[in-house]
C-alpha cells in the first residue's frame, strides 16, 4: 500500500497545478529602464556592448541634474546612460520636442528621427523638433553622456503650441 501511495503522491503537485493553475499578474511597472556606462571617449558610440556597465535602475522621467551625484559604481564625470521605455502621447495636431542636455543628449520616440545634440557643451537645449504624431504609446529610446563639469538631461515638449 505504501508504494502505490508514493506513486500518486510524486506526480499529485503538478496534477493539481494543471487542475488549478495559478494566474500570473505581470502588471507593467512604469518608469524608464536605465543602464549606465563608463566611457572613455568622446563622444561616446552608443552602443549597449561597447563600454563596461557600472550601474542601473528606474528611472521616473527624463529630467536630472547630475551635478556631483556618483550613481552605484559610476564616477560624477565620463559616464553614458542609455533609456527605455514608452511614452504616451495624448490626441494632438503637433508635438515639438526639445532635450537639454550637459553634455549629449538624444532622444527617439517610435519611428521618429532621432532628436537632440551629441557633443561637449554645457546644458542647453536643442532646436525644437515638430512631430505630427497620433495618440498612442510610442518606445521612447534616449541617450545621455557626460563627460566633465556640470551634468543635466531633460526631455520637454509643447503640444499644439501650448505652454
Amino acid at each position: 500500500m505504501g508504494r502505490h501511495l508514493t506513486r500518486w503522491l510524486i506526480p499529485l503537485p503538478a496534477i493539481l497545478f494543471a487542475v488549478f493553475p495559478n494566474q500570473a499578474n505581470a502588471e507593467p511597472q512604469p518608469g524608464l529602464e536605465t543602464t549606465y556606462y563608463t566611457i572613455d571617449v568622446i563622444p561616446p558610440v552608443k552602443s549597449d556592448t561597447e563600454y563596461p556597465v557600472c550601474g542601473s535602475e528606474t528611472e521616473n522621467n527624463i529630467n536630472r541634474n547630475f551635478n556631483g551625484e556618483p550613481f552605484q559604481q559610476c564616477g560624477n564625470d565620463n559616464f553614458m546612460i542609455h533609456y527605455t521605455g514608452a511614452i504616451t502621447i495624448p490626441q494632438n495636431q503637433t508635438i515639438s520636442f526639445m532635450v537639454a542636455a550637459d553634455d549629449g543628449g538624444t532622444v527617439k520616440i517610435g519611428d521618429t528621427t532621432e532628436f537632440g545634440t551629441w557633443n561637449l557643451k554645457g546644458c542647453s537645449w536643442s532646436t525644437p523638433t515638430n512631430f505630427a504624431l497620433p495618440a498612442g504609446t510610442y518606445t521612447l529610446d534616449g541617450w545621455f553622456f557626460e563627460w566633465g563639469g556640470g551634468a543635466c538631461y531633460m526631455l520637454a515638449w509643447r503640444i499644439n503650441n501650448g505652454p
